[in-house]
This record gives structure tokens, sequence and C-alpha cells, in this order.
């Protein structure tokens, strides 16, 4: 318990530093929606090399509905699809706080970026078992688009949109708004995640999101804000 009361001190401590940052903001790019939810934990130091694991997995308190299947393309983009067309806007007694709610035992109990957190519980919802911690980017949990990036690097699900790689259903996109040439360095953390769904044209493409505005949402969207492609293996029980 020790090193979950830590997490939530430091978590705390930055997003004061989070709001601090914004209250000095009087503009911001066009089409930022605040979803970079690094800014959650903004400036927090690495976990030392030599120090013991930092927490490990916390339960998932995420109702599941396993049915052995495994990962399906198709099947979780329905289901995003049909959750991010409610539309729900997160409000402390709303629907929404469902997607919010395994992250609470971490000490976000109120409304924060949460586009990640709609992401980790439509997996859960369909065939996979997501933990609230990113073991391959200590200690940063799910609640964090860059962890999902950092997540599939190391298991080699990540694509970069090179203008090669053609992105199907069901694929998570992770979007950078500021980037203006999709052959640009990936210099900075991500600032929102989705679900592919289909593509509109050749340069836009439909996509199920969480706090679009504080909303959920299906979204048309261009090609060149994304960063890059998780493809998460048909079969996939847990990450």
């Amino acid at each position: 318990m020790s090193s979950i009361k830590s997490y939530r001190k430091r978590v705390i401590k930055a997003l004061e530093r989070y709001l601090d940052v914004l209250d000095e903001q009087d503009y911001l790019p066009e089409d930022y929606h605040l979803d970079n939810c690094a800014r959650l934990i903004l400036d927090i130091p690495p976990r030392p090399t030599d120090s013991k694991p930092y927490v490990g997995w916390l339960t998932n308190t995420t109702e599941r509905n396993i049915s052995g299947k495994g990962f399906s393309h198709v099947d979780f983009a329905n289901l995003a699809r049909y959750e991010a067309s409610k539309k729900l806007i997160w409000k402390s007694e709303g629907e929404a706080r469902k997607y919010t709610r395994p992250f609470e035992q971490l000490g976000f109990k109120g409304r924060f970026p949460w586009c990640a957190a709609f992401l980790h519980w439509c997996l859960n919802q369909h065939q996979v078992k997501v933990p609230i911690l990113c073991k391959e980017f200590p200690p940063y949990s799910y609640a964090l688009c860059e962890a999902w990036q950092q997540m599939a690097i190391v298991k080699g699900w990540y694509r970069d949109n090179d203008g090669v790689f053609s992105p199907r259903i069901g694929d998570i996109v992770l979007f950078d708004w500021q980037q203006r040439n999709i052959h640009h360095p990936d210099m900075r953390w991500e600032d929102h995640i989705g679900v592919y769904l289909e593509p509109v044209d050749t340069a836009h493409f439909l996509c199920a999101e969480g706090n679009s505005n504080n909303q959920s949402g299906i979204f048309k969207r261009r090609y060149l804000t994304v960063k890059g492609f998780v493809r998460i293996p048909e079969g996939t029980i847990q990450l």
C-alpha cells in the first residue's frame, strides 16, 4: 500500500503543476482538446533503474465479458463504435464516469483527460484484460496515451504512420495534434487516442473516441494528425 500512496502523492503534485501551466496559457492550437494524458503526470521523474518494482499490476475492477475468443478487430471496433455513439459527457454522477472509475484508486477522483480511459474500458469489456498500470512503462498507468505506445513498441505491435502502413478496423490510433508532416520524428508524447473504424477518403477516417471536448463520439479525423497505430493480434486475451 505504501507504493500506491506514494504514487497518489506524485500524481496529485503533478496535477497541481498541470493546473498552474493551464493558468498561464492564453492560446492553444486549433483542435487541441487537452487529451494529452501525459499532462496528468507532468514532470514526474522516472523510477530509478536500481529500485524495486514500483507497484505491479493492480486488480482491474472494470466489469468484463470475456468469452474466451480473445481479441477480434471487428468485434472490438463495433463495441467502441457503440459506446462512442452514446456521446457521453463526463460528469461525477454520469455514465461516462465508468471509464475513469478504475483509475480512482490511483488518486484520480475527478475528471481528467479520459480518452485513454475510454479505450481501457472498451478493451476490458471486449475480450482483453488490461491492467491499470503499464508494466512496460512504469510507473505510468493506461490513463496515459504514451503508455499505450510504449507497451505496443515493446510487444512489437506499434506501427508508425509512415504513409505505407494501412490501418484496419479495430486498430488503436495515436494522435499528435501539432504534427504537420507524418515523417517528422516522434519528439513528444501523444495528445489523444481512439479506435480506427473506417476510411472516409484518402485524407480522412472515422475514429471512435472518448473525451473530445469532454464527450465521447465518432469523429472524422485527418491521417496527417496520426503519429502511429497499435495493432493488437487476433486472439489476445490480456496485455
